[in-house]
């Protein structure tokens, strides 16, 4: 149950005053929130403690207090922030129960990005379709132009459903939806290079990041020569990699990109590499190692907090449908002597893919 308190309040706007009314709920005022009476009412609030206590109530209880209720919410993978619309009651033509979520695009006037807003939307429409889920449509309060709000419509299976737990469990659809619009957007604008994102936490991101960067330099003693471009864009880690020769093939790059990420997984891996001479091998084990270091300090810090992390698994945090696992060639040769007659290293086979750690090794080669 919830008791609502109805409180105007007085601003200066320029020269004038006007009075607006703002609401306290179980005893908590939001003096920055607005209700608009009338037939239907509805109400916008700020204050978290009131989003909670209305949030944990289904849409039937809330209906006896508002129509519709909205909210701002932030998340890390959405530039502005996100306004939830909650439709408890009867709302002009609006299904009920129903919450949509909006897309806000605050900084439209300074809009920098290499498509359109409209190219934006029309994106993040298709991608709701491929959903195929009749509870989940695209919504856009004007037909006209998007510039007036768009995002996701969802409705709700029961009025007696928890508001706060229907809301949890459309947020993590949104951002999927949203990060195949921005990864399809990306891979839209130029056809000639390798374009992999990441999204990794916040405490390994420098690691991973170093990481990639010595991909250049990898990929190099392999005998293909790229450019690499790394920076964050869509809250995701942007990776670029460009063939110097165009004639180039994007397939081979991406297979020794899948190679990079996943060796370093393969069984005794460790032993394995240690026993290379080449400087290109020592300088990929000295990459791997400062990697290591980092990601066990990152690690402790983390389950500090109650939370972990996997070691060394940079292609869980990678779009699989962009970079997919490549069965790579199996070679003629399957072995390779390290040290002859003692050490051998054999294929190390992962999910999807098969990596051939002799041959690697026999390609790493540094000339000088």
């Amino acid at each position: 149950m919830i008791t609502i308190q109805y409180n105007k309040k007085t601003i200066q706007e320029d020269e004038r005053e006007r009075t607006t009314t703002y609401l306290t709920i179980n005893g908590v005022a939001d003096e920055d929130s607005f209700y608009l009476a009338g037939d239907p009412p509805s109400a916008h609030f700020y204050n978290s403690e009131i989003i909670n206590i209305l949030t944990s109530h289904t849409f039937e209880e809330i209906s006896k207090s508002f129509s519709k209720f909205t909210f701002p919410r932030e998340v890390n993978w959405w530039d502005d922030s996100l306004d939830i619309k909650v439709y408890c009651n009867h709302y002009f033509k609006q299904e009920i129960p129903c919450t949509t979520i909006e897309l806000r695009l605050n900084d439209w006037e300074h809009w920098a990005k290499p498509w359109s807003m409209s190219s934006l939307a029309k994106e993040f429409e298709t991608n709701i379709a491929r959903l195929g889920n009749e509870r989940i449509s695209y919504w856009q309060e004007d037909d006209e132009t998007v510039l007036n709000g768009f995002g996701i419509e969802y409705k709700v299976p029961s009025s007696t459903a928890l508001i706060r737990q229907e809301i949890d469990t459309l947020l993590p659809i949104l951002k999927t939806i949203i990060d195949e619009t921005n990864k399809r957007l990306l891979e839209s604008l130029d056809s000639e290079v390798v374009l992999t994102y990441f999204q990794f936490p916040e405490e390994i991101k420098t690691a991973c990041k170093q990481y990639l960067v010595y991909f250049t330099q990898f990929i190099a003693d392999m005998g293909i020569k790229v450019d690499t471009e790394l920076k964050e864009e869509l809250n995701h880690t942007l990776f670029k990699i460009i063939p110097a020769n165009k004639e180039e093939s994007l397939e081979r790059i991406k297979e020794a990109l899948t190679i990079y990420l996943n060796a370093p997984n393969a069984h005794n891996f460790q032993a394995q590499i240690s026993n290379q001479t080449d400087i290109a091998a020592k300088q990929w084990e000295a990459n791997f190692y400062h990697l290591k270091s980092q990601l066990s300090l990152a690690t402790s810090i983390i389950q500090a907090k109650d939370s972990t992390i996997e070691m060394l698994q940079l292609s869980n945090y990678q779009y699989k449908q962009l970079l997919e696992s490549h069965s790579l060639k199996k070679e003629s040769e399957e072995e390779e002597d390290v040290i002859p007659g003692i050490v051998s290293l054999n294929s190390y086979e992962g999910q999807g893919f098969k990596i051939n750690l002799a041959e690697i090794f026999r390609r790493l080669k540094r000339g000088f």
